[in-house]
């Protein structure tokens, strides 16, 4: 099979009978294997890891998620700046801090429900700007914006647990929690500059929310970490041979006879 066809990037084995297959030199980035019946199967110098159609996804959706929620952040960031607390610009002001501190805030939830309230909260900020800018900054698109945003974030949460979905939801998220240390340290340096208490109050909720920054940046590292890559979770490797592979990023969960093999299993 491999000899007449080396590149397999991104085929799908999956749950297939393969017993005695050769994939021997094989171009497998990107393959899944997932539950495929292996035993004996020949993978001897094959190429195992990330293909370079996974890093494109990976790359475009970091980048589509930095540049549809930074636009909205910093916009609506450098819109409250040094607005009074009245009027549309008093709600965009209420708005800003409560929901971009809620949003930081989530990492402190229950798994199941981080991402959820985290996603709702990026969801109601990229809402009310978008729907505020495409309106000519009316109050009243803006709002619905946030609501249907709202709805839109926690309706797709669920389906950000995997794949790129888990690099996505703490991407958004993440950005939103860094405009609420922009937003508190701001605050912060205002209070210490007039020699306010509350500028010290400010100067360590920023420090904590630099923190809470660092952990969803973390929850993104692990994320990118299990994306894409060869997939032979819970595959039958029985006998299989992974002799001079030439490894990557090879995801062996629940794999039967994977105790006995060990290629590099690096990005």
């Amino acid at each position: 099979m491999a000899s007449s066809t080396p590149n397999l990037q991104n085929r799908s084995f999956r749950r297939q009978t393969l017993t005695n297959a050769d994939f021997h030199g094989a171009d497998l980035r990107g393959a899944d294997f997932r539950g495929a019946i292996l035993r004996g199967a020949t993978f001897r110098g094959a190429r195992l890891g990330r293909s370079p159609w996974q890093w494109a996804q990976l790359i475009a959706a970091i980048a589509l998620t930095a540049w549809l929620t930074g636009k909205a952040v910093t916009g609506l960031i450098f819109a409250a700046l040094g607005q009074p607390m009245q009027d549309t610009a008093g709600m965009l002001v209420i708005v800003l801090h409560s929901v971009s501190l809620g949003t930081g805030a989530a990492i402190a939830l229950p798994s199941r429900y981080r991402i959820a309230v985290g996603s709702g909260g990026v969801g109601i900020l990229i809402g009310f700007f978008y729907g505020g800018t495409w309106f000519d900054q009316a109050l009243m698109p803006a709002m619905v914006g946030a609501v249907l945003g709202l709805s839109l974030g926690v309706g797709l949460s669920g389906r950000w647990r995997s794949g790129l979905g888990a690099i996505v939801g703490p991407t958004a998220i993440a950005l939103t929690s860094g405009g609420a240390v922009f937003l508190l340290w701001t605050t912060a340096i205002a209070g210490l500059t007039t020699g306010h208490p509350l500028g010290w109050a400010f100067t360590l909720l920023t420090l904590l929310y630099f923190a809470i920054t660092g952990q969803w940046t973390g929850q993104i590292e692990a994320a990118i970490a299990q994306y894409g890559g060869t997939s032979f979770q819970d595959a039958d490797l029985t006998g299989a041979d992974f002799s001079d592979v030439q490894g990557g990023l090879v995801h062996w969960e629940g794999a039967i006879g994977s105790n006995a093999i060990a290629p590099p299993t690096k990005p």
